[in-house]
């Protein structure tokens, strides 16, 4: 299963450094890929998709996370997105509750907390 979330840059010079959890709970369950999606913003997001990588969109670049550059938040055209590939390992099910985006502009370090749920059914996160 992948999950989706929509992250864009003010400057050209912002530079993904990692992305992680801020919070993971369970232990039934494995990271399998991250990426960077760019896509037109006509093609809808990735919420929950089934796969790891998931099926790509006509037109759509993938980049590794790390070095990676998101899309300008002023173009309304286009969108990016972090794509989180995870994969049931167990009954425990699990996933992440918030990611942590860190990335850096002109050598400065800077972290960004996205609020989402990406999670497996499992006995850790019923009811799911």
């Amino acid at each position: 299963m992948t999950f989706g979330f929509l992250l864009c840059a003010l400057t050209d010079e912002a530079k993904i450094v990692s992305v992680k959890p801020a919070e993971s709970i369970g232990n039934g369950f494995s990271v399998e890929s991250t990426r960077l999606a760019t896509f037109r913003a006509a093609d809808g997001i990735t919420i929950a998709s089934p796969g790891s990588p998931p099926a790509g969109r006509a037109g759509e670049r993938f980049s590794p996370i790390a070095g990676s550059s998101p899309h300008s938040c002023n173009d309304k055209d286009q969108l990016s997105e972090v794509q989180i590939g995870i994969r049931k390992t167990g009954d425990d099910g699990g996933g992440w509750r918030r990611a942590i985006v860190e990335y850096e502009v002109s050598d400065r370090q800077y972290s960004l907390e996205i609020p989402f749920g990406m999670l497996i059914c499992g006995a850790s996160t019923e009811p799911c």
